[in-house]
């Protein structure tokens, strides 16, 4: 999915998890490499220390219903490729086994 940059950035989710989806859901932007994208969230230093890579995207989550919510981007996100990425309670991603689908788009 293509959206304009000059939209309202407005996503409706719905969310199996029974935790605070705030702390269960960040935006993340991709970057283009060999003709794939690649979503980073963190880096993993030579010594193994994991670096995780600054995200300044603010959302706003609104309760419809048990289960859905209204997802709004606060502010705008500059043009390129981005992901919703479930995250655990410390921060981290999710192992992929615990993930029933990513939705991806691009900002034009």
């Amino acid at each position: 999915m293509r959206i304009d940059s000059n939209s309202l950035l407005k996503f409706y989710i719905k969310f199996t998890i029974h935790s605070d989806p705030a702390k269960s859901l960040k935006i993340v932007r991709g970057e283009a490499s060999k003709g794939s994208r690649l979503f980073l969230y963190s880096r993993t230093s030579r010594r193994g220390e994991i670096r995780i890579i600054p995200n300044n995207i603010k959302l706003k989550f609104k309760k419809l219903s048990e289960g859905f919510f209204e997802v709004t981007v606060d502010g705008k996100l500059a043009p390129g490729e981005y992901f919703f990425m479930p995250v655990t309670e410390l921060g981290l991603p999710c192992p992929a086994s615990q993930i029933q689908m990513i939705s991806c788009f691009g900002i034009d």
